[in-house]
């Protein structure tokens, strides 16, 4: 029998120790039964001998077939009680035989896992920049080769120019600004020069 079906039958070990402690303590209070009957049987067949009459007689072997019939009854009671009792005691060697092997399984198991991992080199986390910011950079040499796959960079956000920008993004916006309201005011002076000399003419 499988030891699966064991303990799908009983729940745990723990319930099969109290079934087997509960089935011991009912067959030892059925003993003690049947050592009473049978003196009360003794009893009985000394009262019977001195009985006198039939009636007397005939009742005490009525009593006689109900009592040995009655004690029959619990014998092959107790007879099964103790082959079920018989059956479970196997079946607990079995079940301390099968904990006992998955307990030797389980240490080898957790020694081979200390082994594995005392043995294994411990990796260094890789480093990852969560922001950074750049102002200026200057580049006095420039060599293609591409590193960005290995930084494990998440998010890179800005500017890079190289070469000829043509005025993009190399002036910074504050002075465009400035610039732009100059050339504003440089072409309305313009615009009056020509009025005023469109109006001499």
């Amino acid at each position: 029998m499988p030891i699966k079906k064991l303990w799908n039958e009983r729940g745990s070990y723990d319930d099969f120790s109290n079934e087997m402690e509960k089935q011991r303590k009912r067959l030892n209070a059925l003993e003690v039964h049947m050592k009473r009957l049978l003196k009360l049987e003794e009893q009985l067949r000394s009262m019977s001998h001195h009985s006198v009459t039939n009636g007397e007689k005939a009742v005490s072997r009525e009593l006689d077939k109900h009592m040995s019939a009655k004690v029959e009854s619990v014998f092959t009671y107790i007879q099964q009680l103790e082959r079920r009792l018989d059956e479970l005691e196997s079946r607990y060697a079995v079940i301390a035989k099968a904990v006992e092997a998955c307990q030797l399984r389980l240490n080898a198991l957790g020694q081979h896992i200390e082994k594995q991992t005392t043995d294994m080199p411990c990796p260094q986390p890789p480093v990852i920049f969560q922001d950074i910011h750049i102002d200026k950079m200057l580049l006095d040499k420039y060599e293609l080769n591409n590193y960005f796959a290995q930084l494990g960079i998440h998010q890179l956000s800005g500017h890079l120019n190289i070469g000829a920008t043509y005025g993009k993004g190399v002036i910074p916006q504050e002075v465009t600004d400035e610039w732009q309201k100059a050339f504003a005011e440089l072409d309305e002076a313009k615009k009056e020069l020509k009025k005023e000399k469109g109006e001499e003419e």
